[in-house]
C-alpha cells in the first residue's frame, strides 16, 4: 500500500489534492483534520464527475469532530485509520446552496458561527492541523 500526504494550508487546496488523487488512481482520500476540512474534502469529492471518484476516509483530528462523532468513527486514531482502509464504503446524502456550497453535517450562522470562527487557536489543541493524505 502506498500513502501520498498532502498539507493543507490554505482554501482551494483540498479539491486540488482530490483532484491529483484522482488522476493518480487513488481509492480513498482520507482527510484528518475537523468539521471544516471534512467539509473541504467532501465538497472536492461531490464536484468530481465520473465513476473514478474515491471514497473518503476520516480522521478525527478537530477540535469537535461533531461530523465524525455522528457517523460513529473512533476517536482513537489507529482505530479511524483502519476503519478508513478497510472499511466499506457509506453513501449518505450532501446538501448543496447555490450550485456551489456543500455541506454534509449542518450549515449555522449567527452565534455558533461567530463561536466557531472567535475561538483563539490557543484555546485549541495544539496537535490539531489539518491535514489531508491519500491512499493508494
Amino acid at each position: 500500500m502506498t500513502i501520498h500526504v498532502r498539507v493543507t494550508w490554505e482554501k482551494g487546496d483540498a479539491a486540488r489534492y482530490v483532484e491529483e488523487a484522482r488522476k493518480l488512481g487513488v481509492a480513498t482520500v482520507i482527510a484528518g483534520g475537523g468539521d471544516g476540512t471534512i467539509n473541504e474534502v467532501s465538497t472536492a469529492l461531490i464536484q468530481c464527475e465520473g465513476d473514478d471518484i474515491p471514497a473518503l476516509g476520516i480522521l478525527p483530528l478537530g477540535t469537535a469532530n461533531d461530523f465524525a462523532t455522528s457517523v460513529g468513527i473512533p476517536e482513537a486514531l489507529d482505530k479511524a485509520l483502519k476503519l478508513a482502509i478497510a472499511g466499506d464504503a457509506i453513501a449518505i446524502d450532501m446538501a448543496q446552496v447555490n450550485k456551489q456550497t456543500c455541506f454534509i453535517n449542518m450549515a449555522t450562522g449567527g452565534f455558533g458561527t461567530r463561536i466557531t470562527t472567535e475561538t483563539p487557536e490557543k484555546l485549541k489543541p495544539r496537535w490539531v492541523a489539518s491535514l489531508t493524505s491519500f491512499m493508494a
